[in-house]
């Protein structure tokens, strides 16, 4: 049995168990790392029914595909559109808030997020200088001082957006830098977590921090589309019906209604 994700097959039924998917969601993750030719207007039929794309990293970065997935993918009608997505990587030497700042202009520079898109998304991981992958930036700081990054973005970015963002981490970052204790301060927040599924198929469960429940598992970065596209994706799944999660994310009760 092939370990990789397949979209539409493995989206539709868990091989591992032999069972159709039910109150499943499936969604990918782009950015300037991914290969150029994903067949937007095709996605919704292969059941991926969100897409984040990144926006923007520390002050200064933007990610130069972001403005062609944003449009694109809002350009769509409404039965090939998959919901969309902004997300910022925070960097260890930036300022929080000013981050914050810099990815709300830059994702209003292109229209800006509505009240039917995915909320805006903080991605906190390894802040890894080029050419050096085995440093993290954030190795070293106090638990307290990172946090303070962190919950300053988040609440800047709500405020000026008007959404409470969810944050992308993973249990290996956060307990080699902080204390489980203290996820606690997120608690506002919904959790997108990163742990890669040994079956590739999502059939297990992931490392999640402090016991907190996951709104979202990015379980394989090797992803793959039927249709023939040439690159890999990171895919990830919601557990729970289309109405349980416009409740989690803030979206119209009739967004992608079947």
């Amino acid at each position: 049995m092939p370990k990789k994700f397949s979209f539409p097959a493995d989206a539709q039924r868990d091989t591992i168990r032999n069972v159709a998917r039910n109150n499943v969601l499936f969604g990918i993750d782009v950015s300037h790392h991914d290969h150029d030719e994903l067949p937007l207007g095709t996605l919704r039929e292969q059941k991926v029914d969100f897409v984040y794309a990144k926006a923007t990293q520390g002050v200064k970065f933007k990610d130069p595909t972001f403005a062609y997935y944003w449009k694109n993918l809002g350009d769509l009608k409404s039965s090939q559109r998959p919901l969309r997505g902004a997300y910022h990587f925070l960097t260890a030497l930036d300022d929080g808030k000013e981050q914050a700042e810099r990815f709300v202009e830059y994702v209003n520079l292109h229209g800006g997020i509505k009240n039917d898109d995915m909320p805006p998304c903080l991605d906190l991981e390894w802040d890894v200088p080029p050419g050096n992958p085995n440093k993290d930036r954030w190795s070293g700081q106090l638990p307290d001082k990172i946090l303070g990054s962190v919950i300053a973005w988040l609440e800047k970015t709500k405020e000026l957006t008007g959404r409470t963002p969810l944050v992308y981490t993973s249990a290996a970052w956060w307990h080699d830098r902080i204390p489980e204790e203290k996820f606690v301060a997120l608690k506002d927040y919904p959790i997108w977590i990163a742990d890669y599924s040994k079956s590739g198929k999502a059939t297990e469960k992931p490392a999640v921090i402090n016991g907190r429940t996951q709104s979202l598992w990015q379980f394989a970065d090797d992803a793959i589309l039927n249709n023939g596209y040439p690159g890999k994706l990171d895919a990830n799944i919601f557990y729970g019906s289309r109405e349980a999660f416009n409740q989690e994310f803030g979206l119209p009760h009739s967004v992608h209604r079947p």
